[in-house]
């Protein structure tokens, strides 16, 4: 899984490498656990964040066949 752009301030778009995935669930987490954000059953790949402070998040994905995914990102 590839989240782009990394570091960003508005939104952010998640690619998967296995073309056959797509998305159940996004959760948004910040550095002490706390869910941020989360999203089901999206229309799209890009996830808005510009109500989020600044700061690191750790992105969770499940997706539709199961698979976990984690990243870090960024929010200037």
């Amino acid at each position: 899984m590839l989240i782009f752009p990394n570091p960003t301030n508005l939104s952010f778009t998640i690619s998967f490498t296995e073309t056959q995935e797509s998305i159940k669930q996004v959760c948004i987490f910040d550095m002490q656990g706390k869910i941020m954000l989360r999203q089901e059953n999206l229309s799209s790949n890009t996830i808005n964040i510009s109500n989020l402070p600044s700061g690191t998040y750790i992105v969770q994905v499940i997706s539709k066949r199961g698979k976990e995914y984690t990243s870090k990102l960024v929010k200037e």
